[in-house]
């Protein structure tokens, strides 16, 4: 099984208000933290931002809070939660893996995630549905909160309580649209479905169909709504053609899934 998600690709989810990125901004920190425990200052201790400043020609105000005052930068506290989460270089044939498979689907299907904060919102309509966020949520190791369950006429949504942010900034680097879908020309399903096993791509596929959708009461076949730029129909429907072996079809604002291709999800 392959390795992915790397910790500069998470790193680079942040944007800082300094004069470098964030992935060079880390660098700085790791050599700062590394010459104040080799560069010894008068009393025998670490060596202060004063000393490290001059000696790495970095701004003493950046170091003073990492060297003085024991902090850290906002990515080296993130990558830290995402580490911890088991999310970064995890393995495609884990159980976590499969977890945050079935998420990014559902951000593409029934969720979003906001662009201030990286936080994921999941909505859905089903019992069914909510019990494969649920699931999901326990394989990625997360705990969430469900909100407007009971009220009629209104979806059912998850929030996720702990390490949210992290976890969104771990679906956008998997290929999770950020932000508003609908609006979006550039939108795309991720690039790491062309190098999963199948059951990985039947699960995405079994997940985006349950949450969009729509069976017929005189027909075998399924049908999407997707308001949504042509070229992503037609990747839709190509990615779920070659998954279930079946013929689906892309038209001016659907995708339909033949009734032998509907079949494959049951």
């Amino acid at each position: 099984m392959s390795i992915i998600i790397s910790p500069k690709d998470f790193v680079e989810t942040y944007s800082p208000n300094t004069d470098v990125g964030p992935w060079e901004l880390l660098q700085q920190y790791y050599q700062a933290t590394k010459a104040s425990a080799e560069l010894r200052g008068g009393n025998g201790g670490r060596a202060g931002s004063q000393r490290i400043a001059t000696h790495l020609d970095l701004p003493r105000a950046r170091l003073r809070a990492w060297i003085d005052d024991g902090g850290k930068p906002d990515p080296q506290h993130g990558l830290e939660r995402a580490h911890a989460g088991g999310w970064i270089e995890v393995d495609t044939g884990s159980s976590t893996f499969e977890g945050l498979n079935r998420l990014v689907a559902q951000v593409f299907s029934g969720g979003t995630i906001l662009t201030d904060t990286y936080r994921p919102y999941f909505a859905v309509d089903s019992d069914d549905a909510l019990d494969r966020v649920v699931a999901s949520c326990g394989l990625v190791g997360v705990e969430y909160d469900i909100y407007h369950a009971d009220e009629i006429g209104r979806a059912t949504e998850i929030r996720v309580t702990t390490d949210g942010a992290i976890l969104g900034r771990v679906l956008t680097v998997l290929g999770a649209p950020l932000g508003e879908k609908a609006t979006r020309d550039d939108l795309s399903l991720p690039n790491y479905l062309d190098n999963v096993g199948q059951h990985l791509r039947l699960d995405f596929a079994r997940t985006y169909v349950l949450n969009r959708g729509a069976i017929h009461e005189d027909k075998a076949t399924v049908t999407i709504s997707e308001d949504r730029p042509q070229e992503y129909r037609d990747q839709v429907a190509a990615f779920l053609e070659e998954t279930l072996g079946q013929t689906v079809t892309s038209g001016d604002a659907t995708i339909t899934l033949s009734a032998d291709a509907a079949r494959v999800l049951q």
